[in-house]
């Protein structure tokens, strides 16, 4: 799941998951945290932000953050990771500045981020299933349960407009003009007649056109049936590309005038945590070790290790690998590179090193990992 350090030029993730401890990470997409039950503690820099259920968080690119819980029971959240091809006019906002901090009560959050994180929802749930660990971010972790594939389902009904609490299922604006739609469409009118007539065909499948070709000349040639289904899947890419920019637009412009902005500060060359995330993420291919890291950083070791005890909350070996092993999750379900290019781009110097860590991670081998994310796209 996070941290993201390969990200693709125009890529967006969004779901409902548990709420779970995740170590300092960061990562060059926006991320959107609205909390439905329980609570979550964000953390930015050395500042810790409680958040309970409708509050909202908006992270910017490129910042330290992490998350704990601290109350048991259920927690959850939705998460949104935009990449940078979403942000439009404020990319440079998110270059320059930081927010002071950046949760949202409640009571503030726009009723329009709310609408847009609904239909971001539904719209990509058949999408989501191409990243697994991303679904499912305890997957490994036997002490809290995974979430079946269904409770994504719904969200944009009436059944389940509790999970975003306060708001209706469409802006009042939107109910008026279906409103006066459906009134202008009852009145008997010949335009209507000749509409209805339009949309019959139009609607009347991918292939209406071929329709009447059929009844008079024969079949269709199978290679303009296949030409229409590549047109076709051309024209859901592009309406999807467009409603995620688009929602992620209104979210942005929407949170953005709510957020106390500050210059970023300048933590780079002396903050350890801020120079140990850097450093990984930009060398976990590599075959580093935490006295090559010491000697590169000019930071002790023994600085390191309270660092990585007291912070990341594991020791260096296994924040290192936890870093390879997102990202050979990430290729063996949305890549067809070989296991063997896969662990070796990750930086592992064996297969047998490799299959050994993630047997211990995700309690299954690397192929039934990419056969399981197969099925589960499908």
């Amino acid at each position: 799941m996070i941290p993201i350090y390969e990200e693709s030029a125009d890529h967006l993730q969004i779901v409902k998951q548990n709420s779970i401890h995740i170590p300092p990470h960061l990562h060059q997409s926006i991320e959107i945290i609205l909390v439905t039950d329980g609570t979550l503690v964000a953390g930015t820099g050395i500042d810790l932000f409680e958040m309970h259920p409708g509050d909202l968080g908006v992270i910017f690119p490129n910042l330290i953050h992490h998350y704990q819980v601290f109350v048991p029971g259920t927690n959850r959240h939705v998460t949104l990771l935009a990449s940078p091809a979403y942000f439009g006019i404020y990319a440079d906002f998110f270059r320059n500045y930081e927010p002071k901090n950046p949760v949202i009560s409640k009571e503030q959050v726009p009723p329009n981020v709310i609408y847009a994180l609904k239909n971001l929802m539904e719209i990509n749930q058949e999408h989501l299933y191409s990243s697994p660990d991303f679904l499912n971010p305890t997957h490994g972790n036997k002490n809290v349960p995974e979430l079946p594939p269904q409770d994504l389902s719904g969200l944009s009904e009436a059944a389940d407009m509790a999970a975003f609490p306060g708001v209706s299922a469409a802006p009042p604006a939107a109910q008026n003009r279906k409103a006066s739609s459906q009134q202008r469409s009852s009145r008997p009118d010949a335009s209507n007649d000749r509409a209805a007539i339009r949309s019959a065909a139009v609607t009347s499948g991918p292939n209406h056109a071929t329709h009447t070709h059929d009844s008079i000349k024969g079949a269709v040639k199978p290679e303009k049936d296949a030409r229409s289904s590549r047109l076709s899947e051309q024209l859901t890419a592009a309406c999807l590309n467009t409603l995620n920019h688009s929602f992620t637009q209104i979210i942005l412009a929407s949170c953005l005038p709510l957020l106390k902005l500050q210059k970023r500060t300048d933590l780079k060359d002396h903050d350890i945590v801020y120079q140990t995330a850097v450093y990984i993420s930009a060398h976990y291919r590599e075959d580093i070790s935490l006295t090559t890291m010491s000697q590169a950083l000019g930071i002790s070791q023994f600085a390191l290790s309270r660092v990585f005890s007291g912070v990341f909350h594991q020791n260096f070996n296994h924040y290192l690998n936890d870093v390879r092993l997102q990202h050979a999750s990430a290729l063996l379900a949305d890549s067809d590179r070989s296991v063997t290019d896969i662990y070796l781009d990750c930086g592992f110097q064996s297969q047998a090193t490799f299959n050994r860590a993630f047997q211990a991670k995700y309690h299954m081998a690397p192929r039934d990992y990419r056969r399981q994310a197969s099925l589960a796209a499908q």
